[in-house]
């Protein structure tokens, strides 16, 4: 049990207990995100897993491990594609099939690949098999979400019934526990516990969201802790094979009590920066962590590019670097042992780099992954009494691959939140996104009475230019907007893609003149630039609302829709304007949406006297 928890019982209780609390804070404010949110994590926790097996550590000497990693690549396959379905227009042909009934056949897919992942990995050891059995598996399950959204397959709904589903979730769940039991020894009992209670929790997340669905959040609630099992395999799975190894080493120098307590000190170490998922404080821990570990002075965490021609400083302590500063990669310590990829032991003033530092000593070791670099970490010691050992290198050696490893993940996880909260086409944040950034700024400047302005501009005759020049030009059109509105608004100002050529600005500190003068240079920049695409030039022009924070302001929306309400009166006074909102643009807003909701209600009742028209 020590091996399966980073702490104790008791800690793990109180993380699950946070968990909790946090889904449920999550889902009283919006039920629609934390839904969304477990079903990414149940894509994205699955992939990482995954992503482990192919390291140096663990995963990859035990066959029956490799298959279950390959499985969870598998599981989060199709539960993309079941949150693609089930967040998408389209609805089964059936249609007492409910969103709950189709996510559970996700959870019976994962189920059952991790049992034909345990069957492989036990008796034929053979990745080919493995692979086939899944793929089959894989294609049975996207036959059946088919069949729901086809007319050909008239059995479909008898098969994902709720009671099949329930009785088919309960008996995988059943055989999967079993098979852990069985091969608890091989897989290692920490990890056959949590894999268990994952599975158990996923379970009664089925069992919940098919026979209570009045009761969702608690269906959810089971599956986050599901989740959360999964990150404590992962978490188990990085770390017990090299801590094992060093133990090894370690009793066979008779070091017992000394070695032992590093190995303490090591393992709290990477737990924390394992559960680390913001990259400033992952850099801020690594070198935190690492000047701890070998009681040393200070330190420096520095990144490289993939080419090794940019080296950047992005943690440091008691040395003469500063945060975000560039260093040469020839001539230098770091630069060494990046461009070498080996690790560097100097003492008494051989370099320069420590001569700055008063240091007598160092130890900079790389930091890569499958010999493919990401930075180095260096420590550094003046005390003359205190010099590092070959011992202080191998712990160094050992802590910096887990610390690579944790980087890396950290940035899977920020690359697939900023491809969430990021238009594909122009960069901006989309419109999800927007909003939720620009409420945060709107509260702040109601509660200390900072100006706030906002922007609305959309492309004019943008369709005609789609209808005469094709979408290709269109969409460059797009991009380059966004790029221009990248190089003319501060990094504090909040650019979004509202929608289409839509977009929308918020303009934080900025008062209505100030709004009024940016709105002017955007519009004479965008009217100035030329767009090319494939040998065809052309420019465009845009209309802009702009409305101001005013005092009674009740919401981010309604400040948004005044700048939305003055586009309209800009477009409709010619285009290629700059309108600012107030009382009298609204109510001819207002006269407008009834005289057109007037229209088409007449237009309605003639079609229904006479069917003709």
């Amino acid at each position: 049990m020590s091996r399966m928890l980073p702490g104790n019982i008791m800690r793990m209780s109180i993380e699950v207990l946070l968990l909790f609390v946090l889904y449920a804070a999550l889902s009283f404010f919006n039920r629609t995100f934390a839904h969304s949110a477990v079903l990414m994590f149940g894509i994205v926790i699955p992939w990482v897993i995954f992503l482990v097996t192919k390291t140096e550590i663990v995963f990859s000497k035990n066959s029956i491990l490799q298959a279950i990693g390959f499985s969870f690549a598998f599981s989060g396959l199709v539960m993309y594609v079941i949150m693609i379905l089930i967040n998408s227009s389209l609805r089964p042909v059936y249609g007492t099939v409910s969103n709950s009934q189709i996510e559970n056949i996700g959870i019976i897919a994962g189920n059952f690949f991790f049992l034909t992942a345990i069957l492989e990995g036990k008796f034929f050891k053979k990745k080919v098999l493995l692979i086939t059995s899944l793929t089959v598996a894989l294609l049975l399950s996207f036959l059946v979400l088919i069949g729901l959204y086809s007319t050909y397959c008239w059995y479909c709904q008898h098969l994902i019934s709720k009671q099949n589903l329930i009785f088919s979730v309960v008996i995988l769940t059943a055989v999967n526990i079993a098979l852990l039991a069985v091969n608890a020894k091989d897989i290692g009992t920490s990890m056959a516990l949590l894999l268990g209670a994952s599975f158990l929790s996923s379970s009664l997340s089925s069992v919940f969201s098919m026979s209570f669905e009045s009761r969702l959040l608690f269906a959810d609630l089971f599956r986050s802790l599901s989740l959360y099992f999964l990150l404590k395999v992962l978490l188990v799975s990085m770390t017990k094979g090299k801590i094992d190894e060093y133990k090894a080493a370690l009793h066979s120098k008779s070091q017992d009590k000394e070695r032992a307590r590093e190995l303490h000190v090591l393992r709290t170490n990477l737990t924390d920066i394992l559960l680390e998922h913001d990259s400033t404080r992952l850099y801020s821990k690594i070198l935190n962590h690492a000047i701890f570990l070998l009681h040393a002075e200070g330190g420096v965490l520095a990144k490289c590019d993939s080419k090794r021609t940019v080296i950047r400083i992005v943690a440091s302590q008691n040395s003469p670097f500063q945060n975000d500063s560039l260093i040469s990669t020839e001539n230098s310590i770091i630069g060494t042992t990046i461009s070498k990829q080996e690790p560097l032991f100097i003492q008494k003033n051989h370099s320069k780099e420590i001569e700055n530092t008063g240091a007598l000593n160092c130890i900079s070791v790389p930091l890569s992954i499958d010999d493919f670099p990401i930075g180095a970490l260096m420590v550094i010691e003046s005390n003359l009494s205190n010099h590092f050992s070959k011992g202080d290198l191998e712990l160094l050696l050992l802590f910096a691959r887990q610390a690579a490893i944790a980087l890396r993940n950290c940035q899977l996880i920020e690359d697939a939140q900023k491809k969430a909260d990021t238009d594909s086409l122009t960069g901006l944040t989309n419109h999800r996104h927007f909003f939720e950034l620009a409420n945060n700024e709107f509260l702040r400047s109601i509660r200390y009475h900072h100006p706030l302005s906002a922007l609305m501009f959309d492309i004019d005759h943008f369709k005609d230019v789609n209808d005469t020049y094709g979408h290709g030009l269109g969409d460059q059109v797009l991009i380059s907007i966004a790029n221009l509105c990248t190089q003319l608004f501060r990094s504090i100002d909040i650019v979004g893609r509202y929608g289409g050529e839509e977009f929308a600005v918020l303009l934080t500190e900025t008062p209505l003149h100030t709004a009024k003068e940016v709105a002017e240079r955007l519009r004479r920049s965008i009217a100035a630039l030329v767009i090319s695409h494939e040998g065809i030039s052309i420019s465009v022009t845009i209309s802009t609302g702009i409305a101001s924070l005013k005092l009674g302001c009740p919401s981010i929306n309604v400040l948004i829709s005044q700048a939305d309400e003055a586009l309209y009166s800009a477009k409709s006074a010619g285009r290629n304007k700059i309108v600012v909102w107030n009382d009298h643009i609204h109510n001819l807003f207002i006269r407008k949406q009834r005289s057109i909701t007037y229209q088409r209600l007449k237009t309605h009742r003639r079609s229904t006297k006479n069917p003709h028209i």
